[in-house]
């Protein structure tokens, strides 16, 4: 039974066995924000931050940050730093030069 097909059919608390069981895991040094919910069968890797009031229905590696519905790992945020860093320093070289 797909996520949520319980309540949207209306028979929610009525038959446990419409409710989807898998097991769920959470990595080590974690931070998950309230409220939020975590899918069954979803599994969050270490380091992850899980911001407030985000539905996790997808898997999340190891040192991703996710809001709301997106996932981005940190090294993608450390990658887009060194960029605008280049670019700084491009622009300054620039300067100089003219």
């Amino acid at each position: 039974m797909p996520l949520g097909s319980q309540a949207l059919a209306g028979e929610t608390a009525q038959d446990k066995r419409l409710i989807d069981y898998k097991p769920t895991r959470i990595g080590s040094n974690c931070f998950i924000g309230g409220p939020s919910v975590i899918g069954p069968g979803v599994t969050i890797g270490d380091g992850v931050i899980v911001s407030p009031m985000s539905f996790v229905e997808t898997d999340l590696p190891d040192g991703s940050v996710h809001s709301g519905r997106q996932i981005r790992r940190e090294s993608d945020k450390r990658i887009e730093a060194l960029e605008r860093q280049v670019a700084e320093l491009a622009q300054r070289l620039a300067a100089r030069e003219s």
